[in-house]
């Protein structure tokens, strides 16, 4: 289902929150492949603003002081028009495999994550979908999918079937991780004083980024 203000798209229904008589001209992305499983509700309606929230995505340096992920970003952010691009980062799993991270935004209210972990040829799309509710309130969804991006790296398992329970079995504990590690942060949305000229420490520019992009979807002097 498709409307200037509604688009259907990989399972999700989403409502461009903007004036009904300015509905955005780009799209969210292509749909996406991956079997979806979720989408799981984290937390309850926090007192803050989608904004910060996709403001944590960017944020990567944060990972390591407040979840202990030790995440590695290659390169900035970079702004593609409505969309924001984080190009490549690593997340540790075990015994010396990490997941191969890639990052996608579009708008203040869509976020899209791919874990890839091509020494078993399979991949994880995560979404970030927070929903304004009120000023300041805002409920947030994550989902999650899996694909299989190369059948004969899946080890030992060489029916469609056992691939895909494996599959599916890592789709849902990344979302639970996923939800614990973001239920860490909700306290600190809740609780936070936005600044809106916030001084930022050495490698902390793809905050700066973020926010100079995110202005575009705002009227001319609201923030």
């Amino acid at each position: 289902m498709e409307h200037k203000r509604v688009l259907e798209r990989n399972g999700f229904l989403h409502v461009w929150h903007g004036h009904e008589d300015d509905p955005p001209s780009w799209e969210l992305c292509p749909p996406c492949p991956a079997r979806r499983c979720g989408p799981r509700r984290v937390g309850r309606r926090g007192g803050h603003h989608p904004q910060e929230v996709m403001e944590n995505v960017a944020d990567y340096r944060h990972l390591g002081t407040l979840h202990r992920l030790a995440v590695r970003q290659v390169t900035p952010p970079t702004p593609e028009g409505p969309y924001l691009r984080s190009t490549a980062g690593r997340i540790p799993v075990f015994g010396g495999l990490s997941w191969e991270k890639s990052t996608l935004m579009a708008g203040l209210g869509w976020t899209l994550t791919q874990l890839e972990l091509p020494r078993f040829g399979m991949a994880v799309h995560l979404w970030g979908l927070p929903t304004p509710t009120g000023p300041w309130r805002t409920v947030l969804r994550v989902a999650a999918a899996r694909e299989v991006t190369d059948p004969g790296r899946v080890t030992g398992l060489n029916l469609p079937a056992a691939r895909a329970a494996l599959t599916r079995a890592v789709a849902r504990s990344t979302l639970r991780m996923t939800a614990r590690v973001i239920l860490q942060d909700v306290p600190i949305w809740n609780h936070k004083r936005y600044e809106p000229r916030p001084r930022l420490a050495a490698g902390d520019q793809s905050v700066g980024i973020y926010r100079h992009w995110a202005r575009q979807f705002y009227p001319p002097g609201a923030n």
